[in-house]
């Protein structure tokens, strides 16, 4: 499934189809010492849902997985508790050198390209909606480029019965795969500077473009 550019890795929990909380799903999944976990880099080009769990607890953690996976509601509280969480943050990594001088070297390197992203920013965290979010995984969150890895103490004819109970409601949605475009060439080498009064030491990045992303 592909991955919205522009956000962040972290994810918002969703509440459960069944009418459980996130907070409820979390309590389920801790009882069974489970866990399940979805995310996406801020320049992936896919997302990732992925959980794991005793084999006896096989069957109730793949049902919590495919509800968060098919079912998300992004609760408006939520929503705005992402929010403020990431906007803190953000403030926090503008006073750390090596943030800096990555956020330059990225920007150097990849110019406006989605690759040259290191972190949101706080305009673009506060344009997000719920109605963005919703459309996103309609059209992104699809099978039609999904692949599915398990390991355990599971057989395949096991594993495939139990991908399709649990995902029969997954529909494709036959659409065109996203294109990304390369990066422009870099042009002559160059040296700058980001001066930060009051630092105790300097920070050195070099850097280059390098193989395909893609």
């Amino acid at each position: 499934t592909t991955a919205p550019r522009g956000t962040s890795s972290s994810t918002l929990a969703a509440t459960m189809s069944s009418g459980c909380t996130s907070a409820q799903m979390s309590e389920q999944l801790e009882t069974m010492a489970a866990t399940v976990n979805a995310g996406a880099g801020l320049t992936s080009i896919d997302a990732t849902l992925s959980g794991s769990s005793l084999t006896e607890n096989f069957e109730a953690t793949l049902a919590i997985a495919a509800d968060v996976l098919l079912h998300p509601t992004f609760a408006d509280d939520e929503i705005a508790r992402y929010k403020q969480r990431t906007k803190t943050s953000l403030l926090q990594q503008r006073s750390s050198p090596n943030f800096l001088g990555s956020e330059l070297l990225q920007r150097l390197v990849y110019g406006n390209h989605p690759a040259s992203r290191i972190s949101p920013t706080a305009e673009s965290i506060d344009r997000m909606t719920r109605d963005a979010m919703v459309q996103w995984h309609k059209t992104r969150y699809v099978p039609d480029r999904a692949l599915i890895a398990m390991s355990g103490d599971i057989t395949l004819a096991a594993a495939k019965r139990a991908l399709e109970t649990a995902l029969v409601d997954w529909k494709k949605a036959s659409g065109p795969a996203a294109t990304i475009a390369e990066p422009p060439t870099m042009g002559a080498g160059r040296v700058s500077f980001i001066s930060r009064p009051g630092s105790v030491q300097t920070t050195l990045m070099v850097g280059t473009q390098a193989i395909s992303r893609v």
